[in-house]
């Protein structure tokens, strides 16, 4: 597949939310998703926000992956 440089970089700067997958705590190893808004800085880097009342930080805290998963929806402007 061919994917090409600014097609990353596009999808980061126009989806509107992201779904992070943790690990469960209980029951051990489940999957453990949630939509999620973010922001992209300008090195590209997208930043979420994160509770520590939240499970996700409590499972991010254990030595696992947490992959990320960006629909390909465009953000739509609010006033």
């Amino acid at each position: 597949m061919n994917i090409p440089a600014h097609a990353p970089l596009h999808l980061l700067h126009t989806a509107a939310v992201d779904t992070l997958a943790t690990h469960a705590r209980q029951p051990d190893g489940f999957p453990y998703p949630s939509v999620l808004p973010f922001a992209v800085d300008a090195q590209h880097r997208p930043t979420i926000l994160v509770s520590r009342l939240a499970e996700h930080t409590h499972n991010l805290s254990m030595p696992t992956r947490a992959p990320a998963f960006l629909p390909s929806t465009r953000r739509t402007a609010t006033c």
